[in-house]
């Protein structure tokens, strides 16, 4: 009996504040990268790979950027003939689910990375092709060293929060050039 009036009060009490407006459990956000990693072998051809480090994240001081330094190798020209797909895993119940929302590009993904990925692009590229209306970056080595990194997505100004991996796989035709992974937080933006 105890345990269903606490369940009760508990349910009430959520509820009252979601309609109140104090608990959301989406909006605007910020988000921040706990860790980067490279997809596991067989995934890509690794024509394209990234090697990727981030600073902890301070949340008591959520208006400072994360740093990041990166190394991106690229044996081939990345343009607009590429393809690209974002898969966003939930953390849930102590594991991984696949597919919470997936975005796939399925042309334009130099474009795409651009207007998507802003900060990334000009951080790696170092504003190659910001402002050109066709999107090619040469074949090569391209780095940052730590960079200050705003990871907020201009087209998606609200997202649910919580505890996500990022898969990012990109390639041209029936080939899958690079898969990277990111895993961070969706938190209230504050002030």
């Amino acid at each position: 009996m105890r345990n269903s009036l606490l369940h009760l009060l508990t349910v009430c009490t959520l509820t009252g504040a979601v309609s109140a407006g104090s608990l959301s459990i989406m909006g605007p956000y910020t988000i921040y990268a706990e860790k980067m990693y490279q997809c596991e072998p067989g995934e890509s051809t690794g024509k394209i790979t990234i090697e990727a480090e981030v600073t902890k994240f301070d949340v008591k001081r959520p208006h400072n950027l994360q740093l990041v330094t990166a190394t991106m190798n690229m044996t081939r020209p990345f343009t607009d003939n590429y393809w690209g797909k974002v898969r966003v895993d939930a953390y849930s119940n102590g594991q991984w689910k696949p597919n919470a929302l997936v975005f796939p590009f399925k042309e334009r993904g130099c474009t795409n990375m651009r207007t998507h990925l802003g900060m990334v692009f000009m951080a790696l590229f170092k504003k190659k092709n910001m402002d050109k209306k066709v999107c090619h970056v040469p074949a090569g080595i391209y780095s940052c060293d730590k960079e200050p990194m705003n990871w907020t997505f201009p087209h998606f100004p609200i997202l649910p929060y919580g505890f996500y991996r990022f898969h990012w796989v990109g390639g041209e035709g029936d080939e899958t050039y690079m898969c990277h992974n990111t895993e961070g937080h969706s938190i209230p933006r504050r002030g």
